[in-house]
């Protein structure tokens, strides 16, 4: 996870042998067999449907990494769309162009056509885009199930929460990583912050900057233009709340999350559509409200 630009995709390119790195090389271990998922979908053929995009060969794709073979053609379209169906890729829809498609459900095709390659390890460059609240609680479940390895990169908090057991963070000028998820990576910023605090607060931070001798008193007059400024101070967002507070909030909405995360892959609620569009409306709301608690932890992680 990091900032655009600060080179997520870069780090995948070098490791699939798109791109050569700067310094080093890339060694696979023995057995590898991977996969790639890319956020232009470039691992599906727009010119074929959906059932034919997923058993198309893999030869076709250049790069120096193991790609893995999969079952490929030796899959029976019937096969096939069975497993596009799990997809949410059903009916006429499996037989359309995927140029005709939407872009969530040419994502669900190229998720489909990951799974039929069979591979041990996985590359993933924005899975969540596009795609609606079951399909994505269904690659949560299906990515905490598989025994390989996955490196993804992903904006969606809540994503990387359910899914992650290692966080590498991107910054300007150097990576960081971190055992766990999301949360565990936003307590040990919080951490940081608490021992930094306390340090300043005793006069011995190794952070802090050197104090400056206070400037000899004069009487010449200062021109208002010139006179110094004092530092501006962010402005809240969010009203003002304890963090203890806040992350109590939200570990009940996580809670709420995972309990409608449930109710949607429940077949039950699928064969009720009424009930299906309560649940949606509800997940929705819940993860805005997830996403404005971490907001609102961090402001007040930093200005409390």
């Amino acid at each position: 996870m990091g900032a655009n630009g600060t080179g997520k995709t870069t780090l995948l390119r070098v490791l699939l042998g798109e791109l050569t790195p700067d310094r080093g090389d890339v060694r696979f271990g023995t057995g590898v067999e991977l996969a790639y998922f890319d956020q232009q979908l470039t691992s599906v053929d727009p010119a074929l449907d959906g059932v034919e995009a997923v058993r198309e060969p893999r030869s076709r794709f250049s790069g120096n990494a193991p790609y893995a073979l999969g079952q490929g053609t030796s899959m029976t379209p019937g096969t096939v769309r069975g497993l596009l169906a799990r997809f949410g890729v059903s009916g006429d829809l499996a037989l359309q162009q995927v140029n005709d498609m939407s872009g969530g459900e040419r994502t669900k095709v190229a998720l489909a056509r990951m799974h039929a390659l069979n591979p041990n390890v996985m590359f993933l460059d924005e899975p969540t885009n596009h795609l609606d609240l079951w399909a994505c609680a269904a690659l949560e479940r299906s990515l905490r199930e598989f025994e390989g390895t996955v490196l993804f990169v992903s904006h969606d908090r809540y994503f990387i929460d359910q899914v992650a057991t290692k966080v590498l963070v991107f910054e300007e000028d150097r990576w960081r990583i971190h055992e766990g998820n999301y949360s565990d990576y936003q307590h040990f910023l919080k951490g940081v912050a608490e021992w930094q605090s306390d340090n300043e607060s005793q006069g011995n931070s190794p952070l802090a900057a050197p104090q400056r001798e206070a400037p000899a008193k004069t009487t010449a007059p200062v021109s208002g233009s010139n006179s110094p400024k004092p530092p501006s101070k962010r402005k809240r967002r969010f009203p003002y709340r304890k963090l203890q507070d806040i992350e109590a909030d939200i570990a009940r909405e996580e809670t709420e999350l995972a309990r409608l995360e449930a109710e949607l892959a429940d077949p039950a609620v699928h064969r009720d559509s009424h009930r299906m569009k309560q649940v949606q409306a509800a997940y929705e709301v819940a993860q805005d409200q997830l996403t404005d608690l971490m907001a609102h932890w961090e402001e007040a992680a930093e200005l409390n």
